[in-house]
């Protein structure tokens, strides 16, 4: 099913992701171009087709984005 609201949000999410990336400030030496390229590869599955589809992946979103913080 085709639901412009649902991609918009997706759009919304792998955009602020790949900021995410982009910007992120790590102490372990983790090399941007590695969270960037992760960051692609989540956006790469496309949007999803449903709402509740949608909010697992903002929670994957979210796991990834707080695997690249530092521990401190």
């Amino acid at each position: 099913m085709h639901d412009p609201w649902i991609e918009n949000e997706w759009d919304d999410l792998c955009e602020r992701l790949a900021r995410c990336a982009e910007e992120m400030d790590t102490s372990d030496g983790a090399d941007s171009a590695d969270r960037q390229k992760a960051a692609s590869d989540f956006a790469s599955n496309g949007p999803p087709s449903r709402y509740p589809e949608l909010l697992e992946r903002v929670a994957k979103a979210a796991a990834l984005a707080i695997s690249w913080q530092s521990p401190s």
